[in-house]
């Protein structure tokens, strides 16, 4: 498999992964502002996850 089709298969998954990772960390150690940005954080790879499923769907 070339690097460019790995790099393009893999590039959301792990970025979702990566703002994951940032916002249990921030939603479990944080207090105030960050356990907002840690909500965030991990509210929206759901959102785009079930944007792209739907998508897929219709």
């Amino acid at each position: 498999m070339a690097k460019a089709n790995v790099v393009k298969v893999w590039r959301t998954p792990l970025l979702l992964g990566i703002l994951s990772g940032f916002g249990l960390l921030a939603a479990l150690l944080g207090n105030g502002a960050w356990k907002a940005f840690g909500c965030t954080a991990l509210i929206v790879p759901l959102f785009i996850i079930c944007w792209k499923v739907l998508r897929r769907k219709s």
